[in-house]
């Protein structure tokens, strides 16, 4: 018998922002809005957070959701806070095993580098693999803000959407 857990390609997150209680009511109201129930995140206490998706969404949907759901999450939520929070989310594509109850993985590492550190100033910074936004790209990805993305590091992506918009 193989003592190696499954490796399966999913899609996977990664998230950061400050204070944490804050970052993680933002998260659920963005994955409800976006119909990500699907979504399921590790620890809340590992920095920075991260979860995958079931095999077999629909990933384009899924990326353009979960953008969106979390700028519309991110604006209520900072329009009645004291303190705004800024929020670094990072996507990537990859095998993930499940290791100690805690998702790891080349997808989930890449998520992760994607998302080492706090985001710079109040908003959504967004940090997508290059192959996630090439494939997004090649299906018509209308419903998701291509035109935002800058390159970032070698293979991914950024985009800052600010107090202005998306």
């Amino acid at each position: 018998m193989d003592a190696n857990p499954p490796a399966i390609r999913r899609l996977c997150v990664a998230a950061t922002g400050w204070p944490l209680d804050d970052l993680a009511d933002v998260l659920a109201a963005a994955c409800a809005a976006a119909r990500l129930d699907r979504l399921l995140w590790g620890s809340p206490v590992r920095s920075p957070w991260a979860g995958v998706l079931h095999p077999g969404v629909d990933e384009s949907r899924a990326v353009a959701d979960l953008v969106h759901a979390t700028w519309v999450a991110l604006g209520a939520h900072n329009a009645a806070a004291a303190r705004p929070l800024a929020i670094r989310l990072a996507i990537a594509e990859g095998l993930t095993v499940l290791r100690d109850g805690e998702f790891d993985g080349p997808g989930v590492r890449m998520a992760d580098a994607l998302c080492d550190r706090a985001p710079l100033s109040a908003g959504l910074e967004v940090a997508v693999s290059g192959r996630i936004l090439d494939d997004i790209r090649a299906v018509g990805g209308a419903r998701f803000p291509l035109a935002g993305f800058r390159p970032f590091r070698p293979g991914s992506w950024l985009a800052v959407f600010g107090q202005g918009g998306m």
